[in-house]
């Protein structure tokens, strides 16, 4: 008789919540602050529970239970859990930060987004009261407001404010948002602010990098502080990781008088865009936007660009005019303008496939 084979144990594991907190809504290699864990696990976080009229409680969550609309804390580590109503609740914070970490050894860790992605927040709530602060975007969901609070030393708080306290809320435009609002966005004024350059003011530097919405109003107050690194502002700037070299170049060419264009709101001829390759686009680093009888404004994020494309026979018969946008939005809107896979030509373009020649 063949004998019977034990029959391995039954594996009894728990359901695992479908609730995590989010992550920031924007590309940014972190971690937790104070752990190693992954910055998606949310259970047993140290927190404070602020109920409404402002009383804090300390102590840990263990779940958001939206089903229910309850928040699953813990006061003290020998206390049972408690499910507190969200409507009772006005904010929940997490005492961990996310920080910065390098996304790879011996590289340097991410600067946070905040130009980009920072807002002033106000919220209205139930009880009288108003909360404010700054956000590093805004997760809204049907439970409420996840917001990421920038610290000074580089890394974020976690905050969630149940939808159900919210009476009403606000959020201030970026940086980036209020400075796109002088940029260039009609052709008949951009040709004439590109004809009367000659006669313009040179720019300070600060203001030429606040026009360009790549820094913020403390960043730029540091920057600016007396040092005795004997380094210009931007310079100075690119050494901390706030700015890129890129950015650095389009501000100085800014500073010297050259017109910004919003590309995302411009009317982008699409037939003059075409008339470069997106592989040579690409390597120049600028796309065709207006043409006008034999003039065309060609947007690059410097002007020494234009250079490298006056011979090109695509441009034959044209007096290219340069203005300027951000390297990032010139690709997005190759990207948008192309058949091809203009992702694919950064990326060749990257791993030395071509020389730049212009950098």
């Amino acid at each position: 008789m063949r004998p019977t084979a034990t029959p391995f144990p039954s594996l009894l594991i728990e359901p695992l919540s479908e609730w995590r907190w989010p992550r920031p809504p924007f590309d940014w290699v972190h971690r937790v602050h104070a752990d190693d864990h992954p910055a998606e696990d949310a259970f047993s976080e140290p927190c404070s529970l602020t109920g409404l009229h402002g009383r804090r409680l300390d102590g840990h969550l263990l779940d958001l239970k939206l089903d229910e609309r309850v928040v699953s804390f813990r006061a003290a580590a020998d206390a049972p859990p408690m499910n507190v109503p969200m409507s009772l609740v006005s904010e929940l914070r997490l005492k961990q930060p996310l920080a910065s970490t390098a996304p790879s050894a011996g590289s340097q860790a991410e600067r946070l987004p905040r130009p980009s992605q920072e807002r002033r927040y106000t919220l209205a709530l139930k009880d009288g009261r108003e909360i404010s602060g700054r956000t590093l975007g805004v997760v809204v969901e049907d439970e409420g407001l996840y917001l990421f609070e920038p610290r000074d030393d580089w890394s974020v708080e976690r905050v969630f404010v149940p939808a159900a306290v919210i009476v009403s809320r606000h959020f201030e435009p970026t940086v980036e948002e209020q400075a796109r609002e002088s940029w260039y966005r009609d052709p008949t004024e951009l040709l004439i602010a590109i004809a009367q350059r000659r006669i313009g003011t040179v720019k300070p530097m600060g203001q030429a990098l606040q026009a360009l919405g790549v820094l913020t109003e403390d960043d730029l107050a540091r920057a600016l502080a007396p040092s005795d690194d004997k380094l210009a502002v931007g310079e100075r700037l690119v050494q901390w990781g706030m700015l890129s070299s890129h950015d650095l170049a389009t501000a100085i060419a800014h500073k010297m008088g050259h017109p910004l264009v919003d590309l995302e709101r411009f009317p982008v001829q699409d037939a003059t865009a075409k008339r470069l390759h997106p592989r040579v686009a690409l390597r120049h680093r600028a796309i065709p936007i207006w043409a006008e009888g034999d003039r065309m404004i060609v947007c690059v994020d410097k002007p020494a660009r234009l250079l490298g494309l006056e011979q090109h026979h695509a441009l034959d018969g044209f007096q290219l005019l340069a203005a300027l946008a951000p390297r990032s939005l010139i690709i997005q809107t190759l990207a948008k303008v192309s058949s091809q896979d203009v992702w694919a030509e950064v990326t060749s373009l990257r791993s030395g496939a071509f020389v730049d020649t212009a950098v």
